[in-house]
């Protein structure tokens, strides 16, 4: 079992979080319960785009950019 603890950490997990639900949402087709998970991502990480496709991989990428590997690996 993890803590997550640090600042760092809650980040880490909240962007991952982000990914996951998304990945969800656009494989399946289900909806997060707690609201639109496309315009959290738009609001919290700046993402412009406007499909949850998009704003998957967008995410991905920035999520790569920022850990310096791919999201999963």
């Amino acid at each position: 079992m993890s803590v997550v603890d640090t600042p760092d950490a809650l980040e880490h997990f909240q962007f991952a979080r982000c990914i996951a639900a998304l990945r969800i949402e656009v494989s399946t087709g289900l909806k997060h319960s707690r609201g639109s998970m496309l315009k959290h991502v738009q609001n919290t990480y700046g993402i412009q785009s406007r499909t949850k496709k998009g704003a998957l991989l967008d995410l991905e990428m920035k999520y790569k950019k920022i850990y310096g590997r791919r999201y999963g690996s």
